[in-house]
């Protein structure tokens, strides 16, 4: 029985001559396998890096988002404590202005009733003083009475 072949192709050509061009065109076709399998092969790589690169954005985005929102609180907490802040200044500083003033008037007040006081103590050692006279006078005149009563006695 015999095959007849009318159209034939050079790879089947190759295949029916057998031989060195048979071995020639197998390792071109192994070849051609192999940079067909290695191009499949970057493809698939390169599909991933761009997967790896679209999920890169994807984070960096959720990130820069995040970051706005963190910096946004932290700003306002920022702002809160500078707002706690000036008004602890200013109760604090109107504190200390009232109790400076208070002190003030408190100081002024002892003065006067030191003043006062000075006023009066001098007032007393000049009654005393005076006091003091009219009991030497008092003393003087007792002695003279005394002393005329035993003149007055004697002589009687």
């Amino acid at each position: 029985m015999s095959v007849s072949i009318t159209n034939s192709s050079p790879d089947f050509d190759a295949i029916v001559a057998g031989g060195s061009p048979l071995l020639q065109r197998m390792t071109d076709f192994k070849e051609a396998a192999d940079t067909a399998t290695k191009a499949l092969a970057d493809l698939q790589l390169g599909k991933e890096v761009a997967e790896a690169r679209d999920q890169l954005a994807r984070d960096r985005a959720s990130f820069e988002q995040e970051k706005a929102t963190t910096a946004a609180a932290f700003e306002k907490e920022i702002a809160s404590i500078r707002a706690d802040l000036d008004l602890w200044k200013r109760e604090t500083t109107a504190k200390v202005i009232a109790d400076r003033d208070a002190a003030a008037a408190d100081r002024e007040s002892a003065d006067r009733v030191l003043a006062a006081a000075n006023e009066c103590r001098a007032d007393a050692a000049r009654k005393l003083a005076e006091a003091e006279d009219k009991l030497a006078k008092a003393n003087a005149a007792h002695a003279a009475v005394q002393a005329a009563q035993q003149a007055l006695a004697g002589a009687l």
